[in-house]
């Protein structure tokens, strides 16, 4: 009987702690200036090539850029910040953000197309030349 009772306790304490996560953190949703606004750090980094293969660039990201911030304001500037783990030289820039569409985002002069936003993940695409190859270098932030 005590194994019984402590059975569906445990049960019981381990379904309450399991909350589910909420439903719009795991689609994508449109991005728009407000909701994309705010503090966001390095997560990932992968190269998509034209045969689809995604190989991960993290883990040869300099220890010194993964722990940097990526600050979208909502009055349109865009700051990173060397936070953490400083490089030599630190970089620390200040840049025009503007949201093109839903799907599309210019940092600077750069175009970057919107592959995720779900309200706390981001993912940003930009085409690119590897040896004279298309591919595409995705980064992934996660908002702080």
């Amino acid at each position: 009987m005590k194994t019984a009772l402590f059975s569906a306790f445990s049960c019981l304490l381990l379904c309450s702690c399991l909350k589910e996560v909420p439903h719009h953190h795991h689609r994508n949703i449109p991005a728009s200036v407000q909701n994309l606004a705010g503090t966001y750090s390095l997560v990932g980094m992968s190269l998509l090539t034209a045969a689809a293969t995604e190989q991960d660039l993290f883990p040869y990201v300099d220890a010194c850029l993964q722990d940097n911030i990526y600050h979208f304001k909502p009055n349109g500037e865009f700051m990173y910040t060397d936070a953490g783990m400083v490089c030599e030289p630190a970089k620390h820039e200040v840049q025009v953000w503007t949201l093109i569409d839903s799907k599309a985002v210019r940092i600077g002069t750069t175009m970057y197309r919107i592959e995720q936003f779900n309200g706390m993940r981001l993912a940003l695409v930009k085409d690119t030349l590897v040896n004279g190859a298309a591919c595409k270098i995705i980064t992934k932030l996660l908002r702080r």
